[in-house]
């Protein structure tokens, strides 16, 4: 997959037709059938179909739309940010790009807001001169990324990686199930009735379907679940279920700061061991620069789950 094929595919979509696409984009329609085909192949499903009334998406194209859209989107920002304004770089280049003798240390979005405060005030106190700089990514990217060198450290849920990596479990992470506080019916608290629910279950889109699937898929099976809606924000996630419009199990480090995020009513039915933990953990390279300060993050973290879940 590449970016003309990327761009094709989204001229096509924006005109709903092969031949105004091509002439958009100042190309012959075999060249930009022979893009779609190349991009097809790349991906291992087929993005357009054709009848007597033109073309339009297939099913898998609709889905893969909007990640086409914000793919061309985070690169076009980036480039924005990265390019010369009148001559002169922007305010913003060099804080982006100045990684120099920086601790880079990223988090999956679900665990920021547990584990960024006892981060800050470890580094506060033994490195108070520390240039650091965080970035909230999910898991799998977070993992590339310490692979790649574009971060130090990173906290995250067991995902898929080399063995070059160093991983410190922190914690086996329990679910709860999250439900509207105002359904108390017996079915939600009854993991061998929830086939009898008539809310939605609600499943998060990729990352967490292309990533967790060890988990969510043995989870759906076990649960005879049979009706899914799918979201892609924490925070939407919230008021849909505050309003009724579903229920979801997630892992409890999600929810442990609930009550600092929000007042819905939300009702929270920890699972225990009846259905599988999720291991956080924390993973990084070797990284003479930053030793010492890997080191003391790792300690003060296992320290803190330590008091936080397992007392």
């Amino acid at each position: 997959m590449n970016l003309e094929g990327l761009r094709s595919f989204l001229a096509i979509a924006h005109e709903k037709s092969i031949s105004k696409a091509a002439q958009f984009l100042h190309v012959t329609q075999p060249t930009l059938s022979a893009r779609i085909r190349n991009m097809e192949e790349a991906l291992g499903f087929p993005l357009l179909e054709r009848n007597w009334e033109g073309v339009k998406l297939t099913r898998q194209g609709y889905y893969f739309l909007p990640y086409a859209i914000q793919l061309l989107q985070n690169l076009n920002n980036a480039a924005a940010v990265l390019t010369p304004f009148n001559g002169e770089y922007n305010t913003s280049f060099e804080e982006v790009t100045n990684n120099a003798n920086r601790l880079i240390i990223g988090m999956d979005p679900w665990l920021a807001p547990v584990f960024l405060k006892p981060v800050i005030d470890e580094l506060r106190l033994q490195f108070p001169d520390l240039n650091v700089k965080f970035i909230t990514r999910p898991s799998q990217t977070i993992m590339d990324m310490i692979e790649y060198g574009g971060a130090h450290l990173g906290i995250c849920y067991e995902m898929k990686s080399s063995k070059r990596l160093h991983l410190n479990v922190l914690l086996e992470d329990e679910t709860v199930l999250l439900c509207s506080s105002h359904n108390q019916a017996e079915s939600y608290s009854d993991l061998s009735k929830l086939s009898q629910v008539q809310e939605p279950f609600l499943v998060f889109d990729n990352p967490i379907l292309a990533s967790h699937s060890y988990f969510t898929a043995p989870m759906f099976k076990m649960l005879d679940i049979k009706q899914f809606r799918t979201v892609d924000d924490m925070n939407l996630m919230l008021h849909m279920i505050a309003l009724g419009e579903g229920y979801t199990v997630v892992p409890q480090s999600c929810v442990f700061k609930l009550s600092e995020w929000c007042a819905l009513p939300i009702r929270v039915i920890p699972q225990g061991k009846r259905l599988p933990a999720i291991t956080v953990q924390l993973a990084y390279l070797q990284a003479p620069a930053f030793t010492e300060p890997i080191e003391c993050i790792t300690r003060k973290l296992s320290s803190y789950c330590e008091k936080q879940y397992n007392n």
